[in-house]
């Protein structure tokens, strides 16, 4: 095997912060980098020092994409999983059409959006790995696609699953069919008791006055290929701890609609914030941003963890409110395990000018370390010195 030295490091092959738990992961071969295992190549959580053999470097990168096997980060996933309103499966039923398609496929891994692909890799997968896989439909920019996951968290997530159905295949590639529903009332969301969402549009045009319209028609014009301009609404998505969500769906310019009411269901369902705007990219030339509107939290009552910048104390994002301390005490240490320069301070009330504002716990990132400090920041912008 070829030499890895990723970064000027001995056998390390790879490396990637993971998009849900923000910790850094790396691939290494295991015996060029020195490391006692019984495997060729090793997974390592960098953030918490937990690594798993894997005998390829593809199951190596499944072990990065899905670090369960890390104490810390199972405990973290746990925590993003948890919206107020979950799918529970119900109405189970043999599905004796795909069932007798999948024994007659050659099993693969396959990365096409369709139904059929994603049945294909799961069978795949839960014949080599011994284990039950789904497979549900999914929404990437957009467009509808289906994915297969040994995660049967993620088949229940209701920002994941978009559709009415979830399949289970099992190591002996039968296929169950079952019908997707909210635990909660009917299709309604439960939203957040202390949530107070307020739609705040934006200004709809970009630096130089044009409108997503003026864009659209513009691209509509182009004849050369080299030219052609793409245009589309995204939502930008963050969790309740502040950080980025994996996929940032995509919608037509004329479904502005569309899209406000998918970024409100992600916030009732989530605690997580949303921002829409309009992207044009150009081919060699890059891209135009045009606000359209954000979804904010005009509750004041509750707990909320602030992302505040660790040298200059600016505060970058606010998360919440949570009806539980433990809750924002989790997801305050949780934000502030990721590392880097931010902290996370735990405010009661969210809205800095109230008399009922205070800045109650702060917790400093130290070499990704967690520690809880009573010298409380001298926070500027929205918030004010603790008295």
């Amino acid at each position: 095997m070829k030499p890895h030295n990723l970064h000027g490091v001995a056998g390390l092959a790879e490396r990637t912060k993971h998009p849900d738990t923000g910790c850094t992961m790396s691939l290494y071969v295991a015996e060029q980098a020195g490391l006692d295992a019984d495997e060729t190549w090793v997974a390592v959580c960098e953030t918490h020092g937990s690594m798993v053999g894997a005998r390829s470097r593809a199951q190596g990168r499944e072990s990065l994409e899905n670090p369960e096997w890390c104490e810390e980060c199972a405990e973290a996933l746990e925590i993003k999983m948890q919206p107020n309103g979950k799918l529970v499966l119900r109405d189970p039923m043999f599905d004796a059409t795909n069932t007798t398609a999948l024994s007659r496929s050659r099993l693969r891994a396959m990365r096409g959006p369709d139904f059929e692909s994603a049945i294909v890799s799961a069978g795949n997968f839960a014949k080599k790995q011994n284990t039950t896989c789904y497979v549900y439909r999914g929404n990437s920019f957009g467009h509808t696609v289906f994915r297969s996951t040994k995660k049967k968290s993620d088949a229940l997530s209701p920002i994941n699953n978009t559709g009415q159905f979830v399949w289970e295949v099992t190591p002996d590639l039968q296929v169950i069919r079952y019908s997707a529903e909210r635990d909660d009332m009917g299709d309604e969301l439960e939203p957040n008791p202390a949530s107070q969402l307020e739609w705040v549009k934006g200004p709809g045009v970009d630096r130089d006055g044009h409108s997503l319209t003026w864009w659209k028609n513009k691209a509509a014009r182009q004849k050369s290929q080299y030219d052609r301009m793409t245009v589309f609404i995204q939502v930008l998505c963050w969790d309740r701890t502040g950080a980025s969500t994996r996929d940032w769906p995509q919608f037509d310019p004329g479904e502005l609609k569309e899209a406000k009411a998918w970024a409100k269901e992600f916030v009732e369902t989530t605690g997580g914030s949303c921002q829409v705007e309009g992207r044009v990219t150009i081919p060699y030339q890059g891209s135009v941003t045009i606000p359209l509107g954000e979804w904010k939290n005009n509750a004041s009552n509750g707990w909320y963890v602030w992302s505040v910048d660790g040298k200059t104390f600016v505060p970058v994002s606010r998360n919440g409110p949570f009806q539980d301390q433990d809750e924002a005490i989790a997801v305050a240490k949780q934000m502030a395990k990721g590392g880097g320069t931010y902290d996370a301070v735990i405010t009661f009330g969210g809205d800095p000018e109230a008399s009922d504002f205070e800045i109650w716990k702060s917790f400093k990132a130290w070499s990704g370390e967690v520690h809880y400090t009573t010298d409380l920041p001298k926070v500027g912008g929205r918030l004010r010195e603790y008295p």
